[in-house]
């Protein structure tokens, strides 16, 4: 099964990443905050990142900046997540600092599987085909 880091400053959130993705026979990694998910990705390497966007230190859309600037993280996933009051401009945002994808908070656990799993499907598939998304 994949590696999935899980970056959010609100404990109950990072407590639904880890039971939802273990629940799937994951290995789940966790983070309060950009700078730790910087460090943690670069000595773990994850698959897919599902991060906050509104965090203490560094906001989700400087840590998509910074793991596409890490090696053996430039091509991993990051799906953002937040509660924005206005959703055009997030996902703009979103798409403008190179994320996979944006949810919208809350996010419904049933949906946060399907997208980890139609998103570790597609690197999969890639894998299969010979292209290593993480270069």
């Amino acid at each position: 099964m994949a590696t999935i880091l899980g970056v959010d400053d609100h404990l109950p959130t990072r407590e639904l990443m880890r039971a939802l993705f273990q629940s799937q026979g994951h290995r789940v990694l966790l983070a309060t905050n950009g700078p730790e998910a910087i460090a943690l990705a670069g000595k773990e390497r994850p698959d897919l990142v599902f991060a906050d966007v509104v965090m203490p230190a560094m906001d989700g859309y400087a840590l998509v900046g910074r793991l596409r600037e890490q090696a053996g993280c430039k091509g991993v996933p990051v799906v953002l997540m937040s509660a924005s009051l206005d959703e055009g401009r997030a996902r703009a945002l979103a798409a403008q600092c190179g994320a996979t994808e944006y949810l919208v908070k809350p996010v419904e656990p049933a949906h946060l599987l399907a997208t980890a799993r139609r998103i570790l499907a597609n690197r999969e598939n890639g894998a299969a085909a010979g292209h290593d998304p993480r270069r």
